[in-house]
């Protein structure tokens, strides 16, 4: 029988040129230690043909977070071809600054949840990951993570490493940033800086000037790969055009993106299916659809 779309989205490029790298380490085909492939500070090796997906949610949909090497793993003509030829998405650490009521980290053990977010982030072990990507023979876009992975102690010596030949990228709250960074790596060499804007979170913890400044920070040397999202949390919405206009004087657009699967509880009720019409006219609906590749995994079937 001839394969179809459906099928053929069912074999994903996680573990084939993409993987999932934890704080420990390890290497692996999803976030959820499935397969794994190796360490990142001792070796490891990617699969030979591509894998076929189980999940109904996806933790880190590596296929959508880097969509060429996916065409490519496919045999298919890429968007644009990319000028490294695997992917890292890099949970360096779960520690964080922030206690946000909608991650996700682990949703069904609270108790595994704070011990993760609170536990300090380890410096990485800078001569073996470089060691051990170069064994690979291939050039690398390695998307960090967390947790906050600016808490890492020494990340922009770790950039600055990575960069001689491979490529970066960053998923972060932005106010452990330390402008040194800007400095101290090629910038021809980093990709776009994924800014998670906690803005409810931030005004808890007092740390929306912090944050402001950050911004400005990069205003000024004229860095502008980034783009800035906020979590579609419900209790959000009722002042979702007060924090438009508080944010626009400082040139800050943002994107509302949904809780998701795990995370996504709220006074009993489960998101983003508890979202309402009006609520999802407001988010990136392209986010629902890349954490939930509905009709396209084998617990649909």
């Amino acid at each position: 029988m001839a394969q179809t779309d459906k099928d053929d989205f069912l074999l994903c490029n996680a573990g084939y040129n993409a993987a999932s790298v934890l704080p420990d380490g390890s290497v692996n085909i999803c976030f959820d230690r499935r397969d794994p492939l190796g360490n990142i500070n001792t070796g490891f090796e990617f699969k030979k043909e591509l894998q076929q997906c189980r999940f109904k949610f996806c933790d880190c949909p590596l296929w959508s977070f880097e969509k060429n090497l996916h065409a490519i793993a496919k045999g298919r003509k890429p968007e644009d071809v990319p000028a490294y030829d695997a992917f890292l998405h890099w949970h360096v650490t779960f520690n964080c600054n922030m206690f946000c009521h909608y991650c996700a980290l682990f949703p069904d053990n609270k108790q595994k949840d704070l011990e993760e977010k609170t536990r300090p982030a380890q410096p990485l072990d800078i001569p073996s990951i470089v060691k051990t990507l170069d064994a690979t023979g291939k050039t690398f876009l390695i998307s960090f993570t967390g947790g906050e992975p600016f808490l890492v102690p020494n990340m922009i010596e770790a950039c600055a490493a990575l960069t001689r030949k491979h490529y970066i990228c960053f998923n972060t709250n932005l106010t452990e940033l330390d402008m040194s960074f800007f400095e101290s790596v090629d910038l021809d060499h980093i990709g776009m800086l994924n800014i998670s804007m906690q803005i409810r979170p931030m005004e808890k913890l007092n740390l929306t000037d912090k944050f402001l400044q950050k911004i400005r920070a990069m205003q000024s040397i004229g860095f502008s790969r980034y783009r800035i999202t906020v979590v579609a949390e419900p209790a959000l919405f009722p002042k979702l055009q007060y924090y438009r206009n508080k944010f626009d004087p400082y040139g800050i657009k943002f994107k509302l993106i949904p809780m998701i699967d795990g995370g996504g509880a709220f006074q009993g009720k489960a998101y983003p299916q508890s979202y309402t019409p009006r609520e999802l006219e407001l988010i990136e609906r392209d986010w629902l659809d890349e954490y939930y590749p509905l009709n396209n995994t084998e617990a649909n079937k």
